[in-house]
């Protein structure tokens, strides 16, 4: 028997409806990497010594097989990092968590679980689902990711198959990962920088969740929906299953944005395909042996790492200054075209004025 229809009988045997499915993976990025070769680097006045940045942050990608409900968690070294001062860390756009070396870890996958259950209440369906997951070393096992009343659990995937049938591993994490790469150049590009090392150094945490919740955002409902049906279309009743071509056109639009804006920086696109796929093999879990396991917890003081400056003073702005940026903020929108703002957001100016 195939494993869509084993799903298929686990789903029916449940009761489970199409936003009570959910699958996650995580992934690995290197979030201050640029292009190795471009003209931008060769005029750099400090070309001499330019080093890629290889600073890697994992992040969790969630979504349901309707694709209505998807979030991102984000997993960084730094526990209290100094741009999160005065930040409630509840107001950000994706879920974030501190581990050590930014790896994966069970206590992000089971915040997966009230996010669930809120966004069930919402849709006035039972809040029971489950979470299909690859069988990574790195993952618990099943009972311990299941919550205390049994109705959201966890269901893996059949072994060695997962690049195949996994509905995250269908394009989705890669074209993240591309508008990613595309966020990050027009950071670079918005102002005229004296060296290339200056706008990543000023890249802050805080900016990287704020680029991968939109980068997440920008994925459609309508092409995760393809990623599902691509592997485990057989687990649904459908008429018509997407062909793998419908996938990869989900990639190859974020490829062709990303070009337009390589030709700002680069005229070497072989070097830049390098790149976008440079991140491909930066996994989002570690992979730990016997020994390695009792070192780290009889490490001292393992849980408590933080960078050595995530207690610097940040000035937080007074009511005054708040109401002058808004201001300046809504008269620049009310000068903008019609067609690039939204009238909501005046709204929402006034309100917060």
């Amino acid at each position: 028997m195939n494993y869509p229809a084993e799903l298929k009988e686990v789903i029916q045997a449940g009761g489970y409806n199409e936003q009570q499915i959910y699958n996650a993976d995580e992934g690995g990025v290197y979030w201050k990497l640029l292009p190795s070769k471009s003209q931008y680097a060769r005029e750099d006045p400090q070309k001499e010594g330019y080093i890629q940045r290889k600073d890697r942050v994992t992040l969790l990608f969630t979504a349901n097989k309707t694709g209505k409900h998807n979030c991102c968690h984000f997993s960084s070294k730094s526990k209290n990092p100094r741009c999160f001062h005065n930040v409630n860390l509840l107001n950000l756009p994706v879920v974030y968590e501190a581990s050590k070396n930014a790896w994966m870890t069970s206590q992000i996958f089971k915040s997966f679980m009230p996010q669930t259950r809120l966004f069930l209440q919402c849709k006035n369906l039972e809040e029971k689902a489950i979470l299909l997951l690859d069988t990574c070393p790195a993952h618990l096992h099943a009972n311990e990711l299941t919550t205390n009343d049994g109705k959201i659990k966890v269901v893996y995937l059949q072994g060695n198959t997962t690049s195949k049938i996994q509905p995250i591993d269908q394009e989705v994490i890669s074209t993240f990962k591309t508008h990613y790469h595309r966020e990050l150049l027009c950071k670079v590009l918005v102002n005229e920088w004296f060296t290339l090392q200056e706008p990543i150094k000023a890249l802050t945490v805080k900016d990287l969740v704020y680029i991968a919740a939109h980068c997440w955002g920008r994925i459609r409902a309508e092409s995760i929906v393809k990623c599902w049906m691509k592997g485990l279309g057989g687990a649904f009743e459908q008429d018509v299953t997407p062909t793998c071509a419908d996938t990869e056109d989900i990639e190859n639009a974020a490829v062709a944005g990303l070009g337009e804006t390589m030709t700002n920086v680069s005229d070497d696109f072989v070097g830049a395909n390098t790149w976008i796929h440079f991140n491909d093999d930066c996994e989002g879990f570690e992979t730990l042996s016997d020994d390695d396991i009792i070192a780290k917890q009889t490490e001292p003081g393992a849980e408590n790492d933080t960078d050595e400056d995530d207690t610097d003073e940040v000035a937080v702005p007074n009511a005054s200054k708040v109401l002058q940026g808004l201001q300046t903020a809504l008269q620049f929108l009310e000068s903008c075209d019609g067609s690039e703002v939204d009238t909501i957001q005046l709204m929402q100016i006034h309100i917060m004025m």
